[in-house]
């Protein structure tokens, strides 16, 4: 039985790069940079929900707006910020 995507995908291919590390403070945990707050932290891009609550059950407006309207200059944003950045992947 597999009960978590992600967990399973570390153990198989170990040394992927992880976005959040690739690109700080462009990927966020809600729980940990969000819940609460008016708004993301400056700077993120991508919110993440791994865990309760999913963004159809967070009390924020922000949330909630972005999640059933979608936001396309965070998305024109994100695409700018990301082609921007170069990292090496080095030998993957």
């Amino acid at each position: 039985c597999l009960m978590r995507w992600d967990h399973w995908l570390e153990m198989v291919v170990p040394t992927a790069h992880l976005v959040q590390d690739a690109f700080p403070g462009l990927v966020v945990d809600y729980r940990q940079a969000c819940a609460g707050r008016a708004r993301p932290p400056a700077g993120a891009a991508v919110v993440c929900f791994p865990r309760s609550p999913k963004p159809h059950e967070a009390p924020e407006q922000w949330v909630a707006r972005h999640w059933t309207e979608g936001d396309e200059d965070a998305a024109t944003a994100l695409e700018e910020r990301t082609c921007q950045r170069s990292f090496s992947l080095g030998d993957a």
